[in-house]
C-alpha cells in the first residue's frame, strides 16, 4: 500500500517532467524503504506511513498547481497517519 501511494503520486505528475522525476524518485525510495522494513522490521513500516504523511503536509506548499486532484493531500493525510497508528498499535 505504501509503495502504491508513491507511484500514484508520480502518476498525477506525468505532464510536468521535473515533478514527475521528483515523484518517481520518491516512489522508488518508498518502495525500497517498505521492502526493507517488511523484511527486517515490520513495526518500522508505520514510520513509512508517518513519513509519507509528513510529505503530504509539505506537498501542500511545494506541489505544482493542477497536477494532483484538488484536496488530495487532505484525503491522504488521515489515511497515512491512521494506518501508521494502526501498525504501531496492532503489530
Amino acid at each position: 500500500m505504501l509503495t502504491g501511494i508513491g507511484f500514484l503520486d508520480a502518476g498525477f505528475a506525468w505532464t510536468d517532467l521535473q515533478t514527475l522525476i521528483v515523484n518517481s524518485i520518491q516512489a522508488v525510495l518508498f518502495l525500497f524503504i517498505a521492502y526493507y522494513w517488511i523484511v527486517k522490521y515490520k513495526i518500522m513500516l508505520a514510520a513509512g506511513f508517518f513519513l509519507h504523511g509528513c510529505r503530504d503536509m509539505a506537498y501542500i506548499f511545494i506541489a505544482t498547481l493542477g497536477l494532483i486532484p484538488p484536496q488530495y493531500e487532505w484525503f491522504c493525510l488521515p489515511i497515512d497517519f491512521s494506518t501508521g497508528i494502526y501498525l504501531i498499535t496492532y503489530n
